[in-house]
């Protein structure tokens, strides 16, 4: 295995998950209602108290218990602070990165997948679930080649060509490359508005969406788990029906005003775009290199490509805009 750069951090998937069930019927709604105050839109939220209140040993028993609890736990459940205060962070790399060294054997394989000085603030790349991710690395048939020491020189008709290791024979060669998120499928599509104009050269500066919606002059054009949305940091789900039963309520709107054609106007997208980015580079995010601002993408601009707010800010913030008559929006 060839490694570009650090792992984005994987995180044990629960041991007890065989012991779950599905909750009864009865308590659905209550569910439903729970996700849509939640910052990540799961039924549970961060730890109640705040990073700086806790003792260090307290501090501890949280990570133990988000880590035993298992799946995106430790990313989410455990402090809000970990996105935003750097010795909050360290701290729970730390416990992340003990927990991961016990399940290396190799010395340098260990180094290389969970080495004791974070090389970003942890989280800030897209943790990854697993099982027994790490445990496969033990295995004598499996090495792990750092080509950033040691990088790529070509691809032989009988292997991988390194700098220090030369010709390694292959019989299957899996690209991990990486994706355009969010917007490179909005950029394989020729949107163009009515004088032409694409949504490429729109968004040639940066991305621009008024409520993480649409963008300004591309009337009638709405997506959903898109650009700006809170789809990156939680539950696909919650997001997506949050956005769609809005976009449905704003279209019976216009349908009883006898509307056709409505689109979000320059100055408050202006405004939302900045919220968005304001929100971004108050956290951690912006030093790490990551699909989350574009940086896996040559040449792409960066900049925050999801709503870092949570999802009762955005939730909070697509209620205002109905309750005050659609605001920002102009209707035909």
């Amino acid at each position: 295995m060839r490694q570009r750069s650090f792992n984005d951090e994987p995180i044990v998937t629960s041991s007890n998950s065989s012991e779950w069930q599905f909750p009864n019927k009865i308590e659905y709604e209550s569910i439903f209602n729970k996700i849509k105050s939640t910052f990540s839109g799961f039924a549970t939220d961060f730890y109640p108290e705040k990073f700086d209140n806790l003792s260090a040993t307290e501090r501890q028993k949280v990570y133990e218990d988000s880590w035993t609890h298992g799946g995106c736990a430790f990313w989410l459940f455990a402090f809000s602070e970990l996105f935003t205060n750097q010795e909050a962070n360290d701290e729970a790399y730390a416990f992340w990165a003990n927990k991961t060294r016990e399940r290396l054997h190799h010395p340098i394989k260990r180094e290389l997948l969970a080495p004791l000085k974070p090389p970003h603030a942890w989280g800030t790349k897209r943790p990854c679930l697993e099982t027994s991710y790490y445990e496969v690395f033990n295995q004598n048939n499996v090495d792990l080649i750092d080509v950033n020491s040691s990088p790529i020189i070509e691809v032989t008709e009988y292997g991988i060509k390194t700098k220090k290791e030369g010709v390694i024979p292959v019989d299957i060669i899996i690209l991990a490359t990486g994706f355009d998120s969010f917007t490179g499928g909005l950029f394989d599509i020729n949107i163009r508005n009515a004088k032409g104009i694409s949504i490429q050269e729109k968004w040639k500066t940066g991305t621009k969406t008024y409520l993480s919606l649409c963008t300004s002059d591309l009337p009638n054009l709405f997506w959903v788990y898109g650009p700006h949305s809170t789809a990156a940091f939680g539950n696909g789900p919650t997001s997506i029906e949050i956005q769609c039963n809005w976009i449905t309520d704003l279209l019976l709107k216009m349908h009883k005003d006898g509307q056709n054609r409505v689109a979000a106007n320059e100055e408050p997208e202006a405004v939302w775009t900045k919220h968005v980015n304001d929100l971004w580079q108050n956290s951690l995010f912006p030093a790490t290199n990551s699909w989350y601002q574009g940086a896996n993408i040559p040449g792409k601009i960066r900049g925050p490509l999801h709503y870092m707010g949570g999802i009762p800010l955005y939730y909070e913030k697509l209620n205002i805009c109905r309750d005050n008559n659609y605001e920002g929006f102009s209707f035909v």
